[in-house]
């Protein structure tokens, strides 16, 4: 996760260009156990939408980062 920290480090917050960016290092070999995590996370949220609230998800680089490490 140390390496898609240093990928966007240097990135825009702007939402297109690092969901591009950990698109791309999600499809480089070795990352298949993050890939199957971030499709059933998006699973649980895709069947969950009528609950969850998306203009209340305050998503940026920070919080991105914040996360990942």
């Amino acid at each position: 996760m140390a390496e898609l920290a240093e990928l966007i480090a240097p990135l825009a917050d702007e939402v297109a260009e690092l969901a591009f960016a950990i698109a791309l290092w999600l499809r480089e070999a070795g990352h298949s156990v993050q890939l199957n995590a971030l499709k059933e996370f998006l699973k649980t949220m895709e069947n969950e939408q009528d609950s969850v609230d998306t203009t209340e998800l305050k998503i940026n680089k920070q919080v991105l980062l914040e996360a990942i490490q």
